[in-house]
């Protein structure tokens, strides 16, 4: 009885050795946020489907099959907020004609993989509150209609 504790914890070390010493590796990411994607629009679920996603359907073929699907808001700029802070979009108390609705400050994700020797390629791509990462001085103007300006 003894010995097989004594080997099962032995084996628990083991195996807690090796979780440390491959943590050490920087993960692979794979992060996709669409905006008005059905479930059927990729092609490897639709072979039908209207839009080609040579990428995901490649990702599908190896084996990566994309079927638990998450958002925190049901339009765009606070579905970024919440994933780039980690926070529900609601908190945010900036108004929708800043710059960035995130407060300055504080954690997004391109700050947290940033510090973990990861590129911050996220926080570059994606800024809530302006189109497409790119800032309109005409967004920001005081008197601009904000959303309706840009479509969105």
């Amino acid at each position: 009885m003894w010995n097989r504790k004594l080997t099962t914890a032995s084996v628990g070390v083991w195996v807690l050795l090796a979780s440390c010493l491959s943590a050490a590796e920087k993960p692979n990411i794979v992060l996709i946020l669409a905006d008005d994607m059905g479930y059927g629009d990729p092609t490897c679920y639709n072979p039908n489907s209207r839009f080609p996603t040579p990428n995901i359907d490649r990702l599908a073929r190896q084996g990566l099959r994309l079927t638990d699907a998450h958002a925190p808001a049901s339009v765009c700029v606070p579905t970024r907020y919440g994933l780039l802070t980690g926070r529900y979009p609601f908190r945010s108390n900036r108004s929708e004609r800043t710059e960035s609705r995130i407060e300055p400050g504080r954690l997004t994700l391109g700050g947290f993989l940033q510090k973990r020797g990861l590129p911050d390629r996220v926080r570059r791509q994606m800024a809530p509150g302006v189109r497409g990462g790119q800032v309109s001085q005409e967004l920001l103007a005081g008197d601009s209609p904000g959303a309706d300006l840009a479509g969105f």
